[in-house]
């Protein structure tokens, strides 16, 4: 019964870690393409 029990912490834990992971992500490809319209609209504006 413990075996199993930190099994599923681990797993969820796992789950929690790919969560931030994933949202780590998403936030740098959005500053990714902020930076990328801002340089577009910086180049426009000169």
């Amino acid at each position: 019964r413990e075996i199993t029990e930190t099994a599923d912490e681990d797993a969820s834990s796992m789950e929690e870690l790919q969560a931030k992971v994933d949202r780590l992500i998403a936030l740098m490809e959005r500053r990714a393409d902020e930076q990328r319209r801002g340089q577009s609209t910086w180049r426009s504006d000169e």
